[in-house]
């Protein structure tokens, strides 16, 4: 028996016994008769332990449907069951190969032993789980208590925290009804309990921090910048792939409802191909060079703290990545970016404008030029609106998706949806990579460079 066949019998050994301590013989009965199915009765035509969604197909089993009322509960005390005990066996897990969701429902639906249902396999996947995930979160800050609070919304919350001031720790759990509180910031990694980390930390410390958490076996999730430099991006990228794990920038663009509408339309063609794109997005910080926006030890500077922003909203409405950058910047006392203006165009003919500033106040807006008309978003990294514009008619409509105040809870819940399914696409990490190459690229143009690149 190999690796992957013993981590799956284990497993499914391990859910009986405790849906059987917990007196729930309905759900037991069910999952031992559906393992044997596969195990002995199809294991020819379809193969075992490839992922535990098997199961949940396995969950249509005629002896399942027959619970009636009861069906629900059993669904959920199965998938707990299961979820529970992959932690206990995690060195294992990360010799399993996760592949694409679709390419896994495709799969199993066409090899199904039973009645398919009129819902599909792929929609079935991606419904909401009752699966428990526990949640803990490096730093204390602003966005750490946006995350919180998003958990507290959503009726969750966070497992654990660590901060390296444990004092701040204490308070920040005392606020949230947190249970748990590391007396070192190094804890958070080898706590066998916890499934995702947050990482709200300065940019500098995300490198360090997140692959620690993937050497763990962690899935994370990284706040803007997500590393300093595409080279440290691309090393956790392949460490998660080699680990099994999900990896995402909490970037608020990939989630907001109305982007995801505002991608739908644009794809539709309706209005035509996106011809030019421009950006402004622009802070008045207080002139204070021991501020952590003008610090290079902390690296600040316009490009990692909002062109992340900018940036990633052209690459989400490109066809493809940028082949040609130009750029114009001025470097403030400390040395780091304080202004910049910059000039994108793919190959394609696709072209953007962006214009940034750390001292100087501008409207965080959007506009996404079609052929047949624009589109302007205001406020747009948590933007809940949008107007389009007909270029013939120049009439107005308005398309509302989501609120801008829930931004933190469609990033979470896709982020558990991602790690629940192990399909990672609605993370968007392909263009998180695109805009972090191009971040790279214009600081060395500028010759801009962090101590930790030295």
């Amino acid at each position: 028996m190999d690796d992957n066949n013993r981590y799956w019998t284990d497993l499914i050994s391990r859910g009986i016994s405790f849906l059987q301590e917990q007196n729930n013989d309905a759900a037991a009965a069910v999952l031992k008769k559906a393992t044997f199915d596969v195990e002995h009765r199809y294991h020819d035509s379809w193969g075992w332990g490839k992922d535990y969604w098997e199961l949940v197909l396995l969950l249509r089993h005629e002896d399942f449907v027959a619970l009636g009322d009861r069906k629900e509960q059993c669904e959920r005390d199965i998938m707990t069951a299961l979820v529970s005990f992959q932690k206990e066996s995690r060195d294992i897990l990360a010799t399993v190969t996760i592949r694409p969701l679709a390419e896994q429902a495709a799969e199993c639906e066409a090899a199904l032993p039973f009645q398919k249902t009129t819902e599909s396999v792929e929609t079935f996947m991606r419904e909401e789980s009752s699966i428990p995930l526990n949640w803990a979160v490096l730093g204390t800050g602003v966005i750490a208590n946006e995350m919180a609070a998003g958990l507290q919304k959503m009726g969750k919350t966070l497992y654990s925290v660590a901060n390296r001031t444990h004092s701040k720790a204490v308070d920040f759990a005392g606020k949230y009804g947190i249970r748990k509180v590391y007396d070192s910031m190094d804890d958070i990694f080898v706590d066998d309990a916890v499934d995702i980390i947050y990482i709200t930390t300065p940019h500098n410390t995300h490198y360090e921090f997140m692959k620690k958490a993937l050497q763990n076996g962690k899935h994370v999730l990284a706040e803007k910048s997500v590393t300093l430099n595409s080279d440290e991006l691309e090393e956790l990228i392949g460490l998660a792939r080699q680990k099994g794990l999900v990896i995402a920038e909490a970037m608020t663009i990939w989630h907001m409802p109305l982007y995801k509408e505002l991608w739908r339309i644009v794809e539709s063609g309706e209005l035509g191909r996106v011809q030019m794109i421009t950006v402004n997005f622009g802070s008045f910080k207080e002139y204070n060079m021991n501020n952590r926006f003008f610090s290079k030890s902390l690296a600040g500077g316009a490009m990692l703290d909002i062109g992340v922003y900018a940036l990633s909203i052209v690459r989400s409405f490109m066809e493809e990545m940028p082949a040609s950058v130009m750029s114009q910047w001025k470097p403030a006392p400390t040395g780091v970016d304080e202004q910049a203006t910059i000039l994108l165009q793919n190959e394609k003919g696709q072209m953007a404008t962006v214009a940034l500033s750390m001292h100087s106040k501008q409207p965080k807006r959007a506009m996404i030029s079609c052929e047949k008309g624009y589109i302007e978003i205001m406020e747009f990294p948590r933007a809940d609106r949008a107007v389009i514009v007909d270029a013939a008619t120049g009439e107005r409509r308005e398309i509302a998706a989501g609120r801008a105040e829930d931004a933190l809870c469609y990033e979470l819940s896709d982020m558990e949806k991602a790690v629940i399914s192990g399909d990672p696409a609605e993370m968007k990490l392909q263009y998180t990579a695109d805009v972090m190459k191009i971040m790279t690229s214009l600081r060395k143009s500028w010759g801009m460079i962090y101590p930790e690149e030295e």
